[in-house]
């Protein structure tokens, strides 16, 4: 994130401000996700597949309903300098449980591809790659949870 020194930020082509939705409390919290781009050269936007995402801040104690949420959203939108399309109004489901690291379709390539961290065909002579943990309550195919020790 970039200080704009008038009390905004400008955040990374990559950045986005999403609503997480508590399976547990059922309370929607406002999340802002940096991207934390793979080990490697770091790609173009419009050359990057995966983006992987991680929580750099969210609206603690959450609030009631969607539309509390908006107003949050909102309020970090007035803070926060993004691409119109890196906010996303749709709540994804959570399980309470920070940091938050999602890995996700580049949504800035037009038409979002599924997230394959798999190879589709494998030859018998290469090692099988770690899955990432789907968490079973997540219908949303948008993240892909991970785990973070």
């Amino acid at each position: 994130m970039l200080n704009n020194g008038n009390g905004t930020f400008t955040g990374g082509p990559l950045d986005k401000i999403i609503i997480l939705r508590d399976i547990n409390t059922g309370r929607f919290h406002v999340c802002f996700m940096e991207e934390m781009p793979f080990p490697g050269p770091i790609k173009e936007v419009e050359l990057t597949e995966i983006v992987r995402l991680k929580s750099k801040m969210h609206h603690t104690e959450g609030t009631a309903t969607i539309d509390e949420a908006k107003v949050e959203m909102a309020k970090m939108k007035a803070k926060l300098v993004l691409p119109p399309e890196n906010y996303d109004i749709d709540p994804v489901d959570w399980d309470g449980i920070i940091p938050i690291v999602a890995v996700v379709p580049n949504w800035r390539l037009g038409t979002p591809k599924v997230a394959q961290l798999d190879p589709v065909v494998e030859s018998p002579s290469e090692p099988k790659k770690p899955e990432a943990k789907k968490d079973p309550a997540d219908a949303d195919s948008r993240f892909s949870w991970l785990e973070v020790d």
